[in-house]
């Protein structure tokens, strides 16, 4: 990783243009690395063409190094910077973010969220969601920050960071591993249900696909994946 790269450097010169080229307020924006060059070229564009812009919009745009964020440009127009993120973003969870983020609602799932034509618009606005779900692609760590796995991956920082757990299970133990679209309409009458029934030797592809049938007949439209593994024998794990 480094920075600048040639098209955010280019960034600068495009907007530098244009604002001898325009009078009055200047908007910029962009999606995925077109948010990111919009928010890079208003961060280190002159402070005199800085003045002039009135927003920053970042449409599930990545983010950067944290030098970028320290530098004293940015730290004059991060309050104008406002970034758009689907509810199960990866794409713009990526690197260090201090943008102020508006989470919004997309009608698929996951990587294909990244598409904008996706995302849900009520009364000429993205719908708004509170947070975003579980299945996105961060991991709060020991010191409050939020970590992304994809970075970590990708070696960004130089230091490799896993979670582990260890344990021990027994024959018969079950797991059970959900996306949050299942998590969210599930109860613990339906986990022991899906305990006994498994318990029974029942083909585990129709269990699951009955579960999935009944959260969607609840009315869930996030993603819904669902997977049992069943134990034959005792023995250490680790994860």
């Amino acid at each position: 990783f480094r920075s600048p790269i040639p098209s955010q450097e280019e960034a600068i010169r495009y907007l530098t243009t244009a604002g001898r080229h325009c009078r009055g307020e200047i908007l910029l924006g962009g999606h995925s690395k077109g948010g990111n060059l919009a928010v890079y070229a208003a961060a280190f564009c002159k402070e005199s063409l800085q003045l002039r812009i009135g927003k920053v919009y970042s449409h599930d745009g990545p983010g950067f190094l944290p030098h970028v964020l320290q530098s004293p440009g940015f730290s004059r127009i991060s309050s104008r910077v406002e970034k758009t993120l689907p509810q199960s973003s990866v794409v713009g969870m990526l690197l260090e973010h201090q943008e102020n983020a508006k989470i919004i609602k997309s009608r698929t799932v996951s990587l294909l969220q990244h598409d904008p034509f996706t995302w849900v618009v009520e009364n000429g606005a993205f719908l708004p969601l509170e947070q975003l779900t579980m299945d996105a692609c961060v991991a709060t760590m020991k010191n409050g920050r939020v970590k992304n796995y994809l970075d970590n991956y990708m070696g960004k920082s130089g230091e490799l960071w896993f979670q582990a757990l260890e344990g021990t299970v027994t024959g018969g133990d079950m797991f059970l591993f959900c996306s949050d679209g299942f998590y969210h309409r599930m109860t613990e009458e339906d986990l022991d249900a899906v305990y006994r029934e498994n318990r029974k030797k029942v083909d585990l592809t129709e269990s699951c696909e009955r579960m999935v049938d009944t959260m969607m007949t609840r009315g869930e439209r996030d993603n819904i994946s669902l997977g049992i593994i069943i134990m034959e024998e005792k023995r250490r794990w680790f994860s």
